[in-house]
């Protein structure tokens, strides 16, 4: 017979039963761990906006985001890392739309500090007015220099900010100098006025570039940046040239619209694009087509001579009688022709 603190062989104590029990409780259970695990995955996840912005969202987004740089207006559905084609496609384009909103205001603002407003003058004119021009100047004769002015079709751009500064932009040397080159070689003298214009919009691109860089950007990145916003700024200036049928340039190739509307594509093409879609084909590819019609609706507006520019350029050279003015503006324009204008000279008192 066993004592007390033996049990039969074969079945458990109580003590034992209790003990299996105990343990059973502290093991959890395979469904606990994954119902565990599932419920902290999702508390462990941010709440995401799933809502994909539309076209006209992301465009008009970009836009805003870009004019204010970031400050006064941001759409965080912007950032996600995955945006459909049309979302993508608006953000790049409202990006672009806002650079180069920004580089035409800016245009516009220093209009004055540019080159001479020659565009429309064919190289005939332009060599025929600075002769008259040049012979004038020699004998001193101040009213034959308008009318060398006037002849050839120029004229000096102005601009509020100009005016601001105090400043007249485009002074006598400068047309002194244009006339002397168009004289002899008038691809020469279009290169004179077409340098001045990229150095101008390689500044102004570049500058807006820089306004549009991330905060966080290296130094490394925005210098990188300005160059490519230079040489952009560049290309849409040079691009008019393919408008001459003598091209400053490129002697053979001449007037064509295929390669003045390329150089605006390119112009667009080269731009930073500070964001992380800039180096995708796809993108560069929009921002090319958005500069391209941009350059072929407004390109070398700086450099079309007006009324008022001719005006001008005409006080530039010393011509302060009232009514000079008006008849050689209108001699420059078109308005009337330069002998039907002498015809009537002599009636000026």
């Amino acid at each position: 017979m066993a004592n007390g603190n033996e049990t039969q062989t074969g079945i458990p104590s109580l003590s034992s039963l209790l003990n299996q029990e105990t343990k059973r409780d502290s093991i959890p259970s395979l469904s606990s761990l994954l119902s565990k695990q599932t419920q902290d995955t999702f508390t462990s996840i941010p709440e995401i906006r799933t809502e994909m912005p539309s076209f006209s969202e992301a465009f008009f987004g970009s836009l805003g985001e870009e004019l204010t740089f970031g400050k006064l207006y941001n759409d965080p559905r912007l950032d996600a890392d995955e945006l459909s084609g049309a979302a993508k496609a608006g953000k790049m384009l409202g990006a672009g739309a806002a650079f180069f909103g920004v580089t035409a205001l800016a245009t516009v603002m220093t209009g004055g500090l540019g080159g001479l407003a020659m565009l429309g003058s064919s190289a005939s004119k332009l060599q025929k007015g600075a002769k008259i021009y040049n012979a004038a100047k020699k004998a001193g004769k101040v009213d034959d220099m308008a009318k060398g002015v006037a002849e050839a079709g120029i004229g000096v751009k102005n601009s509020l900010l100009v005016n601001t500064l105090g400043k007249n932009g485009v002074q006598k040397g400068y047309i002194d100098k244009f006339m002397k080159l168009a004289e002899n070689d008038v691809a020469a003298a279009r290169r004179f006025v077409l340098g001045r214009e990229m150095g101008r919009e390689a500044i102004i691109f570049g500058a807006t570039g820089q306004m549009m860089q991330e905060d966080d950007a290296t130094f490394k990145q925005r210098a990188v940046a300005f160059g490519q916003d230079a040489v952009a700024g560049a290309l849409f200036a040079v691009a008019p040239a393919f408008k001459f049928a003598n091209n400053p340039y490129i002697k053979s190739l001449g007037k064509s619209k295929p390669a003045e509307l390329g150089t605006y594509f390119m112009s667009g093409f080269t731009t930073s694009l500070p964001n992380e879609e800039g180096m995708d084909l796809g993108s560069r590819m929009l921002t090319g087509a958005l500069s391209t019609g941009l350059g072929s609706l407004f390109g070398g507006a700086t450099m079309q001579a007006s009324k008022q520019d001719v005006r001008r350029a005409l006080e530039r050279v010393g011509l302060t009688d009232e009514k000079k003015l008006g008849d050689y503006s209108q001699i420059a324009m078109g308005v009337i022709n330069l002998s039907t204008f002498l015809k009537f000279r002599s009636t000026w008192t």
